[in-house]
């Protein structure tokens, strides 16, 4: 992977940073988001950064706790190495082809996989895959297992310079899948909630001591349960760096209304030290600032290869990676990518 010259300062500048942070870290915090204003044009991290340099003026935030313990507690390279994968690579790179600039079409800033290797060709299919979206310009990956997780496992390194949030099953996070991600610094992983709280707290304290950055991933069908607040309050005793909520499919748009509401108010309290994350209309929002209106959301697909979403007749071909490539998916489902 050869580097620019713009992210070998930021590397330089953020690991110098890191490394001074065990001794003062709040401070640490602070300058970090100052050298990032005063090292970024990106619309999107200028918004978000000046939002995090207005929260921090207040001395007793939560998120001088959570900047604190990831110091502490997460490998200082791969909070480097996600971060600027995801700042400058996915989004500040990503306002241009979001924009479709020098002749381009705008691509998605982001792709979100289910990863079945028990398909026909699927082994083979998700590397050139990766691959494929790397040339296009696209560096942000979800990834969902679906059955076996080794092949997630095996897809961070294949975009050296791509930000990979891995959604895992408590289960799936052994020693054997540390060790297989050991090599790669460029992941995040969101373990899911709906299983047993013994299990997902297992899981937790295993990626803890092994100094991954993590999350913790719910999947909302009501919104009473998490508006009550229990959900913030168990989940956050788990030292994740971001909770992440979806609103399910027969999620309706009212709760999944007053679930984003509930999110936005949480990062405004600073009260939790943890960042709450609506993957959906977060994301969204980030689509927005990166790209405009009428940038594409991220695209989607399903475990068969099949684009979800696509305005295409059922089972029609051309919207499966089995039966195209994936350039020509975006532009023929233009602007009707979704997540």
């Amino acid at each position: 992977m050869q580097k620019d010259l713009s992210r070998r300062l930021i590397e330089a500048t953020v690991r110098r940073a890191l490394d001074r942070g065990i001794h003062a870290p709040d401070r640490a915090t602070r300058n970090l988001v100052d050298m990032g204003l005063a090292l970024t044009r990106g619309p999107v991290q200028r918004q978000l950064l000046t939002t995090v340099q207005r929260m921090l003026r207040k001395p007793d935030s939560a998120y001088y706790a959570l900047a604190r313990d990831a110091l502490a507690h997460v490998d200082h390279e791969r909070l480097l190495q996600f971060g600027v994968n995801l700042g400058y690579e996915s989004c500040a790179k990503g306002a241009q082809r979001a924009r479709g600039h020098a002749g381009r079409d705008p691509v998605p800033w982001a792709l979100d996989l289910s990863v079945d290797s028990s398909i026909p060709g699927g082994a083979v299919r998700y590397p050139a895959l990766l691959r494929e979206a790397a040339a296009l310009g696209i560096h942000t990956f979800l990834l969902r297992p679906l059955g076996d997780p080794a092949a997630v496992l095996a897809l961070p390194p294949v975009v050296e310079d791509g930000a990979f949030v891995l959604l895992l099953d408590p289960p799936a996070i052994t020693e054997t899948a540390l060790q297989a991600l050991a090599g790669a610094p460029n992941v995040l992983v969101a373990v899911r909630a709906e299983a047993a709280p013994a299990g997902v707290a297992a899981a937790c304290r295993s990626l803890r001591r092994a100094r991954f950055p993590y999350a913790v991933y719910s999947t909302c069908h009501r919104a009473a349960p998490v508006l009550a607040g229990s959900w913030l309050s168990a989940l956050a005793e788990l030292h994740p760096l971001f909770l992440f909520l979806e609103a399910a499919e027969d999620c309706p748009p009212a709760e999944a209304d007053a679930l984003y509401q509930y999110i936005c108010r949480l990062r405004a309290c600073q009260t939790c030290p943890v960042v709450p994350v609506d993957l959906r209309r977060d994301v969204a929002f980030i689509t927005r600032s990166i790209g405009g209106e009428g940038a594409p959301q991220p695209a989607a697909f399903d475990g068969s290869g099949s684009l979800r979403g696509a305005p295409a007749r059922a089972g029609d071909p051309g919207y499966n990676l089995s039966c195209a490539g994936l350039g020509e998916i975006l532009q023929r489902a233009r602007p009707a990518c979704r997540l």
